[in-house]
């Protein structure tokens, strides 16, 4: 094959597609690319799949030339033509010219029409490894087990084989895993692909699974109780990246939005970018152009130049200007994070990175009117300024940060298995208690404040933790830890109350979230709050007009502006109550955020 001539894209015109159609897989790969207008194309499959890091190095027969494609695509290219046959396809690195800059600038944005108008999407995991065919074979039999117990919560290793599922110690539980930390699950661009698609199938090796099953087993899993015990049977050390149980419920959830007919929020779509992997720093953008709503594609301009490439955090200022436009100040609780670019400004989130905290959502009321105030009256919340870097927002500075406690959320991952991880816990959650009485002034009893404003006042699921179940969670995760010291982090010789541990890992689950980069704090004028990691003693705890949760910011006296720390929750302050009662229409301040 070496002696052909390397393949020339012929330009594509009007609204033309390309699509593959594998000949023969038998010695090389041969296949040719046929031009077909997209209105009326004949049906087609769309592959998802991962380009990783490699480089093309092998060569497929494309109408009679060479065309080059990394050993991943190779292989899915082989096992595609068993499962498919001779039906045409689509597959990004080889039906759009990678080497042109304008074809792609048109083609991206085209995304949705594509994978909108595939019959199937067949998503590649790659070859089988791993015991992939095992647990790829046994995911049906598993929900259907997991479907027949009332309550998945109960779950635990010392349940599995009463309920006829594995025995922990069943290599399928570590398939599991494995299979969840493929490559696929952590790509950016593929999450498009799945969500566009109207059908789904999972091809991993020569096994196939449909999407549905495998989400419903990741639900089920994710409900049981079974995951720290797998992970600690079988010594599993969890990568760092993203993955198909956090990554596959989130797609699922934005299917159902857009088969509903509704359109996936921006500030959730650039969330989810955030914490995926891309070749190039745009494509944090542009990756997610394809669930995007026609509206918000139209105000994003594609551009692969050298110029935007090495610029890309104008990219990064653009979108988050959009949003604030579109979505109001949601795109700040994205903004803290370990690392940014010294050209971004405070307020503007490094989408290269994922965030420092987790966000508090839009079930707060901070700074929104009671429907009975006169909107009339409420001033323009965001204003732009000339300089693109620097925002306006009005509203009011409510209190100042005090005294600081550092939280400790590594630790809380499987404490209730380790000693030393009980003993930061405790120890960490005695000073935030200490802080609190001082600031509330309680004397030795335990305020209802505290125990809320240590989870943000969230259940692990995201919805409002009523205070009797709270405070019952609480004093449940304090008996249980205690528990895991005196018995020196021997926890499987502890008498096992599986209420009491459902109750304190419900706790613990919550603090998890909202402990992430952020440190406890008092104010000045005797509250509470959780905040990011980087807040200071002496900054402003403010409210702006319409915003869900007060924000905290820095004054920077050298350039007169404000820098932007991060969102808050500050007991006392999350109703609006507070705020509307300083007359805030009349009273309020600009601030200058750069």
């Amino acid at each position: 094959m070496n002696e052909l001539s390397p393949y020339r894209y012929q330009s594509l015109t009007g609204d033309e597609v390309r699509l593959l159609k594998i000949l023969t897989v038998e010695d090389d790969i041969v296949c040719n690319l046929i031009h077909h207008s997209l209105t009326n194309a004949p049906s087609f499959q769309a592959l998802s799949y991962v380009w990783g890091t490699e480089s093309p190095s092998e060569f497929i027969q494309c109408d009679g030339a060479n065309l080059m494609a990394t050993p991943h695509l190779l292989n899915g290219l082989q096992t595609l033509s068993r499962q498919v046959g001779a039906e045409l396809l689509w597959i990004d690195a080889i039906c759009v010219n990678q080497e042109d800059d304008d074809e792609k600038e048109i083609q991206v944005p085209r995304m949705t029409e594509i994978y909108s108008s595939a019959t199937r999407v067949i998503i590649w995991l790659g070859p089988a490894c791993d015991d992939s065919d095992l647990v790829m074979g046994m995911i049906p039999e598993l929900n259907t087990l997991f479907g027949i117990i009332e309550d998945i919560g109960t779950i635990t290793k010392s349940t599995l084989i009463p309920y006829g599922l594995p025995a922990i110690e069943d290599p399928v539980w570590l398939a599991v895993f494995k299979l969840a930390f493929r490559d696929w699950f952590s790509r950016l661009w593929v999450v498009q692909e799945a969500i566009l698609a109207w059908s789904i199938v999972i091809l991993c090796g020569e096994m196939q699974l449909e999407f549905e099953e495998m989400v419903k087993f990741i639900d089920f899993l994710r409900l049981s109780l079974l995951m720290d015990d797998v992970i600690l049977e079988h010594n599993f050390r969890v990568p760092e990246s993203d993955n198909g149980f956090i990554a596959l419920p989130l797609i699922e959830q934005f299917r159902q939005m857009r088969s509903g007919g509704g359109d996936i929020h921006l500030y959730s779509l650039l969330q989810l970018s955030r914490r995926k992997l891309a070749r190039e720093n745009v494509d944090k953008v542009y990756g997610m152009m394809g669930v995007m709503s026609a509206e918000l594609r139209d105000k994003i301009k594609v551009d692969y130049s050298s110029a935007a490439r090495r610029d890309f955090w104008q990219t990064y200022i653009n979108v988050s200007t959009i949003s604030l436009e579109v979505h109001g100040f949601l795109v700040l609780s994205m903004a803290p994070s370990d690392q940014k670019h010294p050209e971004l400004p405070s307020w503007c989130p490094d989408f290269r990175h994922d965030s420092e905290t987790n966000s508090l959502y839009t079930t707060y009321c901070a700074g929104m009117a009671d429907p009975d105030f006169d909107e009339v009256r409420i001033p323009k919340p965001i204003i732009r300024t000339p300089e693109p870097k620097r925002v306006e927002f009005r509203g009011l500075e409510m209190d100042k940060v005090k005294d600081i406690v550092e939280l400790c959320p590594k630790a809380i991952h499987h404490v209730r298995y380790s000693l030393q991880k009980a003993e930061m816990v405790l120890n960490c959650e005695a000073r935030c208690l200490k802080l609190s009485k001082a600031a509330l002034g309680t004397g030795d009893a335990i305020p209802n404040q505290h125990i809320g404003t240590l989870v943000t006042g969230m259940h692990p699921d995201r919805s409002f933790y009523y205070v009797a179940q709270a405070v019952e969670d609480y004093h449940c995760m304090r008996a249980t830890l205690q528990d895991v010291i005196s018995q020196n982090g021997a926890s499987e010789t502890m008498p096992q109350d599986q209420a009491a541990i459902v109750s304190a890992e419900r706790y613990l689950g919550a603090m998890s979230v909202a402990w992430r980069g952020s440190a406890f704090f008092s104010t000045e004028d005797g509250r509470i709050g959780i905040g990011p990691k980087s807040t200071k003693a002496g900054d402003s705890i403010c409210i702006f007009f319409g915003a869900h949760v007060p924000r905290i910011l820095r004054f920077d006296s050298t350039r007169m502006i404000h820098l932007f720390v991060g969102s808050a929750f500050v007991s006392g302050l999350m109703s609006g109550t507070e705020f509307y009662a300083r007359d805030p229409c009349n009273t309020y301040k600009c601030f200058v955020v750069g």
